[in-house]
C-alpha cells in the first residue's frame, strides 16, 4: 500500500483565486485528497482567524502553518500546537528606535493568557487602513493610544505597510542593527494598491522553519512535502521541502527555485495538480 502523499499549499496567490475564494472545483478535489487518506494544510502569512472563512469549505485535519510559521494551529481542537515568537524587549527597541511619524505599524501578538491580539494607533494611512479595513470585525483588533508590546506578552510580529523606497530602508536599518535577533521579510502585497509589507519576526518564524516543525508533529520528513507557492516568503518553504511547486502567476525568484512551473491561481492549478496524482 502507498503511503499517504503530503501536500502544503500557500494561499494568497496560490490556493485562493485574486477575489479570496476557491472553487467548486478545488474544493471538491481537495476534499477527495483528504477523503482518500492524504495529507493536506497550508503555510501562509494570515492568522487562522483570517485564513479559515475563506476556506472552510475543505476539511483540513492537519495542523496549519500560520504567522509565516510563528504559529501551528490544530484547526480541530484551536489549540496553539507550537510557536516562535519575539520578546517584549525585542520588539519595543524597534519601536522606540525608529520613529514612526511616516508609518502605522501593527503588532501581532499573544497576551499574557495566549490569546491572539493585534495593537495598533489610530489608522490614518490607506495601506494600514485598508489592512484593517479588510478585516472586518475581526475581534483580534485593538486600537491603543501608543503602540508598544506589554510585560508578558509574546510577539507574533510587527507589521508595516507603505511605499517600497520607505520600508527598503526601514528594512536595512532594522536588520543592520538587529540582525540574526530577528527575521525581517519585505515583499510586495497582492492587495494594497502598490503597497508593500515588512514583517518583524522571531529568527524561526517563517515557513521554512515552519515547515520544518509541521513535518516533525506530522512524524514526517520534509522531503515528503509536495508545496506550492507563488511569492518570496514561499522561498523558505521552498527550501524545506522535497517537491516545489510554483504557480504560473508566481514571481520568477520562486520559479527559478521549483522543480515544476504550473497553471496560475486563476486556472484552479493546485487542484489539477494533485488531481492528476490520485
Amino acid at each position: 500500500m502507498n503511503s499517504p502523499r503530503i501536500a502544503l499549499t500557500d494561499l494568497d496567490g496560490t490556493l485562493l483565486r485574486p477575489d479570496r475564494t476557491v472553487s467548486t472545483y478545488t474544493v471538491e478535489v481537495l476534499t477527495a485528497w483528504v477523503e482518500a487518506g492524504n495529507v493536506l494544510s497550508f503555510a501562509t502569512a494570515r492568522s487562522a482567524v483570517g485564513a479559515l472563512p475563506m476556506v472552510n469549505a475543505i476539511p483540513w485535519r492537519s495542523p496549519l502553518v500560520v504567522y509565516d510559521g510563528a504559529l501551528l494551529y490544530d484547526p480541530l481542537s484551536h489549540r496553539h500546537l507550537a510557536s516562535q515568537c519575539l520578546d517584549a524587549d525585542t520588539i519595543n527597541q524597534v519601536l522606540h528606535d525608529y520613529p514612526l511619524t511616516h508609518s502605522e505599524p501593527l503588532l501581532f501578538a499573544l497576551d499574557a493568557e495566549g490569546r491572539e491580539r493585534v495593537l495598533h494607533t489610530p489608522l490614518r494611512l490607506p495601506g494600514p487602513q485598508a489592512f484593517r479595513n479588510t478585516r472586518g470585525d475581526d475581534p483580534r483588533f485593538l486600537e491603543v493610544a501608543e503602540l508598544y508590546c506589554p510585560a508578558g506578552w509574546q510577539v507574533l510580529k510587527l507589521l508595516f505597510i507603505g511605499a517600497g523606497t520607505e520600508l527598503t530602508a526601514l528594512h536595512r536599518d532594522i536588520h543592520a542593527q538587529l540582525g540574526n535577533r530577528i527575521h525581517s521579510h519585505l515583499m510586495h502585497d497582492l492587495y494594497l494598491d502598490g503597497d508593500y509589507t515588512l514583517d518583524i519576526s522571531h529568527p524561526h518564524a517563517n515557513k521554512h522553519h515552519g515547515t520544518l516543525a509541521w513535518a516533525a508533529h506530522l512524524a514526517r520528513t520534509a522531503d515528503e512535502i509536495i508545496a506550492f507557492g507563488d511569492n518570496l516568503n514561499d522561498m523558505g518553504l521552498f527550501s524545506a521541502v522535497g517537491t516545489r511547486v510554483a504557480m504560473g502567476n508566481a514571481v520568477d525568484a520562486l520559479k527559478a527555485r521549483a522543480d515544476v512551473v504550473i497553471g496560475t491561481n486563476e486556472e484552479d492549478a493546485v487542484a489539477r495538480y494533485l488531481a492528476a496524482l490520485m
